[in-house]
């Protein structure tokens, strides 16, 4: 069975004919990215409150293939809602930041998961208008919480495994800190997200 049966059968039991949806897989050396597109009057039944159910289609994908994609990360979005997300998440973090380099205060990104901490990292990192910025990720009760400062109020050492790491301009493979781990959409990416 292939990723496109095996979703082929998840839209045949949603009553979707084969009309309906559209199926692409795109695999590269790393990942395996799936993009399912199904009618919007349908998509909440796909996607859910808060992406719950599209993370839990994903990890039934991901358990059903993981030994015909042993060293690969499987990602699926459905009409796009993982992307926009995304989206939402590195515009925030770049206004964040910028906010954080005008006024020089520090912004902290709580509930977001490895991977949505390693987009914000990421996004402020390669952007050039945020020289002078920099986010590093601290435990806080008990959770990772992500904070944007500027370059001179950033802790000065580096614990390497510890409880805090810095992600600047000269750090851009963060990348391993996100492998192996699901994305879980557990909070919403707009309130709540970000706190001075």
């Amino acid at each position: 069975m292939t990723i496109q049966e095996y979703l082929t059968k998840t839209c045949e039991f949603i009553d979707l004919d084969e009309t309906e949806y559209e199926i692409e897989v795109i695999e590269s050396d790393d990942r395996v990215e799936i993009s399912l597109s199904v009618p919007e009057e349908k998509a909440s039944q796909f996607i859910g409150g808060k992406g719950a159910n599209l993370d839990a289609l994903q990890h039934l994908v991901r358990l059903v293939f993981k030994d015909e994609y042993l060293n690969k990360r499987i990602i699926l979005d459905i009409n796009q809602y993982r992307g926009e997300k995304e989206s939402d998440l590195i515009d925030q973090a770049k206004k964040a930041a910028q906010h954080t380099l005008e006024t020089g205060e520090e912004k902290v990104f709580r509930y977001l998961n490895s991977y949505e901490r390693y987009l914000v990292h990421a996004a402020v990192a390669d952007d050039e208008s945020l020289k002078g910025v920099v986010t590093y990720s601290t435990d806080a009760d008990n959770q990772r919480w992500l904070i944007i400062c500027l370059e001179e109020n950033a802790p000065a050492k580096v614990e390497s495994g510890a409880e805090e790491e810095i992600v600047d301009k000269s750090d851009k493979n963060s990348s391993e800190e996100i492998q192996g781990e699901e994305i879980q959409k557990e909070k919403a990416l707009g309130e709540g997200v970000v706190e001075e």
